[in-house]
């Protein structure tokens, strides 16, 4: 196939040219005509320069691009003889070409008007012969562009440079082509690009990226575009160079090809190799639209692999100069190709342990000179391999040599310090001064003032109303060519700062309470609270509720956001909520009002998007990247500042975790790997100073002692006993001594074990919860590569030694990495990814109860973790709680679940859509004091839900449903009768205004009436208590009391001389005490679950009446003593708040020396209230004597007449 030579083809032709001679392998910069021009140099001492040069015809191909070292001359001396400016005293495109013909064609100088001619005012107006044109067609003419500008100089609108007076500088790219000047007026718009792809495999084209225009001789280089359309029957024109460096028409057979629209194309080429590809067709009268792409065809899909992996890697800052810690952007995370190494020619730029790309770190401490850096960049993929350089320079560091400040006591600089704090100077003028260093000009400013003599101190004013006054030393040095810095067109400058901080002393900490003063409620990740929270939409206060913006987004008119910041999860202290934003802590109260505020010195989370703040011991933290700041709750004062050292970890998305006087926390670099996780003491050591910085307890890190693939993202840690249990993305669960670890100074933490559930590198990213009950963990983590592939494991934690047992995956349903699972009463909560709902897993057998559907009207609940309301929960209704969590839609909303120890199905309800800049929300619903749900969404807007619930609807609720759980009155029996007192004594305690509200107040009424008559039918019925027995009277006291009844199974026989037994002591006083609802607790080795006394026994060890045995044994057949007995009674009295202040004197009583330790308060309280009398005519105590049932009726009726119960 051969190019017809039209004007049109011709033209096209010459911008083929044109744009191969700028994909030849060097990397071009894009400017406007203005950045282009240059000021001419001296002609007394002009410098040698690399240029590369391409020319092309209008027809074909002359040289391709060509590095050349260019000197300078008088044309002249070039054998360039007629122009009138002979020496212009700076290199011009005719020098280049000069060049070109001599150290490539090896044209001697004496024969140089042969290759090059010119016209006086040294314009080209033949090379080689030609005019443009190869066959020298009437109109040819040449042109020349510079980095893919046609230059201009200024002048009344923009005058084009020639070939004799466009000025060059180093690195430049130069580019001769040929046009015809009949084609006056039009636009180019260029397509410069190369790319890399398998054959056999479609290539579509981007669209144009450059673009100039060309009108009777001026140019203009911001026309306005967007005249592709005039492209007409456009046709894909595919050439390759040829053995004599000649650009051919490739044949039809070897590709197809298609034009798209607007200057793009799909082609796909059969044969490996190098191909230029140009979209052309018909003008119109102005415009013309070409796309020109340069494609390396490869047969090897490995090579293809390698190759097309290593071109898309970018490198940020784009400029030439690196000031900072800079990042890569790198195409794939995973596949078949592999980054093999990672070289740099200084150990002052390094990358993370695990070689990530996008993390590296540079080191300018002590560099006086600008450094010349280059990174190398190695990649395989099977047998293929492939490298890339970058190229940048390391500028040198900007420090001081020296500080002096008067009026400051104690003052004393130290290099590399950049925050340094003192105490507030008496005096209320201080002076600075500062000695420079390194081989660069730079300035200084103190505060707002440029500092003009440093010879002299600078005098600052203090501002002694401020509780901390800071002023900033700033050292900046300018003049750095924007366009290789950032790829501004302006100068660029640096700056480094030095902060000086002055302080008052820090005020007192205060002693909040915390309904959620950590991202799961407390150390074990429960995310429970016994709160009032609204149970239905029609439960929320909207007329008092708010939402308000925090300041982390910027919002167009629309509500749509702008502009993307940064901002914590809410926290709630002192019935307060606590939120970080950008570089501010806020304080609001429950209205929304803003009460405090703070500046932190450094943004929130570093990088990262989301976080958690803490509280403790009086204190806010809140993270900041590898650092966790530390500030007064009340009034938001900093106080210090903890830095991790963890190099690699810049985003501060784990949870903090509070406990004893520590703070435990962790960071990861985005999901590429490396980071840490660190512990601080939280002592403020030195009030004086908010800026004190404090390094860490331990500290755990990638690449030091760690694998490298660990990070800490979402990872939430608990504290069980002595040990911290801490999820990692390696895969690993880690068990840390916290005891052993103190003395760690800074270094690894001590493991008592690690657990690997589903895989090294399978990531956990949630928090791990603890079930004290069953001594288990719980967590998810990953089994597969998805974030929704993950798996639920139970992992039995001995929280004596720190160790994990063996882990048991939840295999009934599939669940998502980074959704922390919930824990009430028995029952796991989990999203189930598979049937995006939540699955209620019985925690005994791990099997999934159901699964709560979450549709809600497509309003799908997310991945949010979900918190829990306890303050429903009663024995009567099966201990109900409600679960709380956000849809993570747009807009967003909220849902709740309701569930109980008996529920087999439910469904999720929605309570509330976001109005106010809606946006998705991963935030957890947090819970106030007052039952109100907090929590931000990705607007970074803070929203309260107010609950309309009272604790005086919910004791109504409460009566109703004891009422409700009694049994049927025909169904009754007298050992019921003391639930019946006791809802009767719940319903008395209302309000006359809340009884009214009682609906079902009839069936306790027919049931007390029921127990009347059965009261009646079997008074005196116990066969063996005779009315002349001395404990007549005692036995009928206690019976009618509901304390005590028959052992028999017609309950007929008293059996007054057997001995009590501990079962039955401690039954006794639970009846009196009313029956309290308990929880079972595996506590003692000898009281398994629902027997008639395990609530009894569970209840007297809360209440502090029973001990355990050193065993763990309680005996409850056991013999009870009458000492034993005595002394539960006076630990009741002890509970209950009685008067326990009697005494008497015991040493009467013959055996007084028997009575055991633990007794003798106890028996000396009973004596002196008569309540234990002495045996034969008060001679003995018989302390260790068992207690007959018939003595234990007379004590318990003497110690509830005493107190008049």
């Amino acid at each position: 196939m051969y190019v017809r030579k039209t004007k049109v083809i011709s033209f096209l032709m010459a911008l083929i040219f044109f744009v191969v001679s700028l994909l030849g392998g060097i990397q071009t910069v894009q400017a406007d005509a203005q950045s282009t021009v240059k000021t001419a140099v001296s002609d007394e001492c002009v410098e040698d320069i690399q240029v590369t040069l391409s020319i092309v015809s209008a027809d074909n191909l002359i040289a391709l691009p060509t590095e050349l070292t260019v000197s300078y001359s008088t044309y002249s001396a070039l054998g360039l003889t007629g122009i009138a400016e002979d020496d212009p005293g700076y290199i011009t495109p005719l020098h280049v070409l000069a060049a070109y013909y001599t150290q490539i064609r090896e044209v001697s100088i004496d024969n140089m008007d042969q290759y090059i001619q010119t016209d006086a005012d040294g314009v080209v107006t033949l090379l080689e012969g030609m005019n443009g044109t190869e066959d020298n067609r009437e109109g040819g003419a040449w042109r020349i562009a510079v980095n893919d500008i046609l230059p201009a100089a200024e002048g009344e609108g923009l005058v084009p440079y020639t070939t004799a007076n466009a000025p060059l500088t180093d690195k430049d790219q130069l580019t001769v082509f040929g046009i015809e000047r009949d084609i006056t007026k039009y636009y180019m718009t260029f397509k410069s690009a190369e790319y890399t792809v398998l054959k056999d495999t479609t290539y579509t084209s981007g669209t144009s990226n450059s673009a100039v225009a060309i009108e009777l001789g001026t140019y203009n280089t911001n026309p306005t575009m967007g005249k592709a359309n005039s492209v007409k029957s456009a046709k894909v024109l595919v050439c390759s160079v040829d053995d004599s460096g000649k650009l051919q028409p490739v044949d039809d057979s070897l590709y197809t090809a298609s034009w798209i629209s607007l200057g793009r194309f799909r082609v796909t080429m059969s044969q490996p190799g190098d191909y230029y590809i140009m979209v052309g067709g018909s003008l119109s009268q102005r415009d013309s639209s070409v796309s020109i792409t340069k494609l390396h065809v490869l047969e090897d899909a490995d090579q293809y692999a390698v190759d097309s992996h290593l071109a898309g890697i970018n490198f940020y800052p784009a400029g030439k100069y690196v000031a900072g810690s800079s990042s890569f952007s790198f195409p794939w995370t995973s596949g078949n190709s592999e980054i093999t190494s990672i070289v740099t020619d200084t150990e002052r730029v390094t990358f993370a342990p695990n070689g990530a790309l996008n993390s590296m770190m540079v080191n300018r401490s002590g560099l006086e000179e600008d450094l010349n850096v280059t990174v190398t960049i190695t990649a395989k993929c099977g047998e293929a391999t492939g490298t890339r350089q970058f190229q940048f320079v390391l500028l040198a560091a900007l420090e001081l040599e020296d500080m002096e400040v008067t009026n400051v006591d104690d003052f004393r600089f130290e290099p590399g310090v950049s925050q340094m704090s003192f105490g507030m100077p008496e005096a209320s003028e201080i002076g600075i001064r500062v000695i420079t260093k390194g081989n660069y000009p730079v300035t200084v400013s103190i505060g707002e003032e440029m500092v003009e003599d440093l010879s002299v101190p600078y005098l600052y004013q203090i501002d002694k109303e401020k509780f901390m006054d800071s002023v900033q030393v700033k050292i900046t040095r300018s003049g750095i060519p924007g366009e290789i810095y950032s790829g501004s067109s302006e100068p660029h400058a640096i700056s480094s700062i030095y902060t000086l901080n002055f302080c008052k002393p820090a005020t007192g900490r205060p002693a909040y309470e915390s309904n959620w003063p950590m991202a799961r409620v407390d150390n074990w990740n429960r995310a429970a609270v016994n709160s009032l929270t609204p149970r239905s939409a029609e439960e929320i206060d909207f007329d008092a509720s708010w939402a308000v913006e925090t300041g982390g987004n910027e919002f167009y008119e629309n509500g749509n956001v702008s502009k993307w910041g940064k901002w914590s999860y809410p926290m709630i202290v002192n019935n307060n909520i606590y939120l970080a934003v950008n570089s501010t802590l806020y304080k609001y109260d429950m209205d929304g009002k803003i009460l405090a505020q703070a500046s932190m010195g450094s943004t929130v989370l570093g990088p990262g998007y989301t976080g958690w703040l803490a509280y403790g011991d009086g204190m806010i933290f809140v993270p900041s990247g590898s650092d966790i700041l530390a500030f007064n709750a009340d009034d938001l004062t900093k106080l210090w500042v903890g830095s991790s050292g963890v190099t690699s970890g810049m985003q501060s998305s784990c949870p903090i975790i509070y406990k004893d006087g520590y703070i435990y926390s962790g960071t990861t670099y985005g999901t590429a790997g490396g980071g840490g996780y660190y512990c601080f003491d939280t002592t403020d050591e030195d009030p004086r100073f908010p800026n004190e910085i404090k390094r860490p307890v331990w500290c755990m890190e990638a690449g030091k002692g760690l694998d490298n693939s660990a990070s800490f993202y979402w990872a939430g840690a608990a504290v069980i006993g002595n040990y911290l249990v801490v999820p990692c993305d390696d895969g690993y669960v880690y068990s840390v001594d916290l005891e052993a670890s103190k003395s760690a100074d800074g270094g690894m933490p001590t493991f008592a074990d690690k657990l690997c559930p589903g895989g090294e590198g399978k990531k956990i990213r949630n928090s791990i919860v603890y079930d004290e009950e069953r001594g288990r963990i719980m967590f998810n983590a990953a089994v597969s590569g998805g974030i929704s592939e993950a798996a639920l494991f139970v992992v039995p934690f001995d929280e004596k030694q720190g160790t994990f047992g063996e882990a048991v995956q939840v295999a009934d349903f599939g669940t998502a990495q980074n959704s922390t699972v919930a824990y009430c009463y028995g029952r796991i909560y989990a999203y189930d990814a598979v049937e995006r709902g939540i699955a209620v897993i019985d925690a005994d057998t791990l099997k999934v109860i159901y699964v709560a559907d979450s549709s809600m009207d497509d309003k799908a609940l997310g991945l949010s973790s979900l918190s829990i309301s306890t303050a429903y929960a009663t024995q009567e209704n099966d201990y109900t709680v409600y679960l709380y969590g956000n849809t993570n839609t747009n807009p967003n909303g909220q849902a709740v679940l309701k569930d109980s120890q008996t529920t087999t199905q439910g469904d999720l309800t929605f309570l509330n859509e976001v109005t106010f800049h809606p946006q998705y929300s991963t935030s957890q619903v947090y819970i106030a004091d007052d039952g109100s749900l907090v929590f931000v969404n990705d607007s970074s807007c803070l929203y309260c839900l107010r609950s309309k619930v009272t604790r005086e609807q919910v004791a109504v609720e409460q009566v109703i449903d004891k009422i409700a759980a009694l049994p049927k009155a025909e169904d009754l029996t007298l050992e019921d009768e003391a639930l019946v007192c006791k809802v009767r004594s719940a319903y008395d305690d209302l309000t006359e205004e809340q009884q009214a509200q009682v609906i079902n107040v009839e069936v306790l009424n027919s049931a007390e009436a029921k127990v009347a008559e059965l009261k009646g039918a079997e008074k005196h019925v116990f066969t063996d208590v005779n009315e002349s027995d001395w404990f007549h009277k005692a036995v009928g006291y206690v019976y009618e009391a509901g304390l005590m009844t028959g052992t028999d199974e017609a309950k007929s026989i008293f059996a007054p001389y057997e001995s009590l037994s501990r079962a039955e002591a401690t039954v006794v006083l639970y009846r009196m005490a009313g029956s309290p609802g308990v929880t079972y607790k595996d506590i003692f080795t000898d009281v398994e679950d629902h027997t008639w006394y395990t609530d009894a026994v569970l209840w007297a060890d809360e209440a502090g009446i029973i001990t355990r045995s050193a065993d763990g044994r309680f005996n409850p057949a056991g013999r009870a003593s009458r000492e034993q007995m005595v002394t539960m009674l006076y630990r009741y009295a002890v509970y209950k708040g009685y008067d326990t202040s009697a005494t008497a004197e015991i040493s009467r009583y013959q055996d007084s020396g028997e009575v055991s330790s633990f007794a003798e308060d106890a028996v000396v309280w009973a004596v002196g209230n008569r309540i234990l009398m002495g045996k034969y005519e008060e001679t003995i105590l018989d302390p260790r004597g068992g207690v007959s049932r018939a003595e234990s009726a007379a004590l318990l009726m003497r110690f509830m007449k005493t107190f008049q119960l």
